[in-house]
């Protein structure tokens, strides 16, 4: 499946602005610049009541622009309200529930189902930033000996408030 482009999804919460709310990365071709069709890409989300971060993890990954990519949400027995989040978004994903069974097995249900060539999993309190689809591809075909690949992490947080905590904890350890 294409992934949809910002018109074809919700409209966002009317506080929430930028990447991936109301900005989308630039929609891909179908072939590689080495002419092959666009690996088939696998998205996992284990989700454990996460209801206040899994839109924005949604999104991050439907606004990517790739041809080719499935979204595979595994609802690890929730007890919030992040199905009713997840529902607005079942055209695109899919979303299987089982009973609680922890984030590894989660994640190998998930693994199991996946038909990608590219195989990614992303927390539902995190996200992808703008293009990161095209990225991983294009690196998937430059180096197409190795099995894994990972990107750099990128903060959005501002680091004082952590750093403070985390002294604080170390103090008390």
């Amino acid at each position: 499946m294409r992934c949809p482009t910002l018109t074809d999804l919700p409209k966002p919460p009317a506080d929430k602005s930028g990447w991936p709310w109301t900005e989308e990365s630039r929609q891909l071709p179908d072939l590689m610049p080495n002419q092959k069709p666009s690996p088939k890409l696998t998205e996992v989300t284990p989700v454990y009541n996460q209801e206040g971060f899994i839109e924005e993890t949604i999104r991050s990954v439907l606004l990517q622009g790739y041809p080719d990519y499935e979204h595979i949400i595994i609802n690890d027995g929730s007890t919030d309200g992040r199905l009713a989040v997840i529902a607005k978004y079942l055209h695109w994903v899919t979303c299987i529930t089982q009973e609680n069974a922890g984030q590894s097995a989660t994640l190998n249900c998930g693994f199991r189902m996946a038909q990608g060539e590219l195989i990614g999993w992303q927390n539902p309190d995190d996200f992808y930033g703008p293009d990161n689809f095209k990225e991983g591809a294009i690196a998937s075909v430059q180096f197409s000996d190795y099995e894994i690949y990972n990107g750099t992490i990128r903060g959005f947080q501002e680091l004082e408030p952590w750093k403070s905590t985390l002294r604080e904890a170390l103090k008390e350890s």
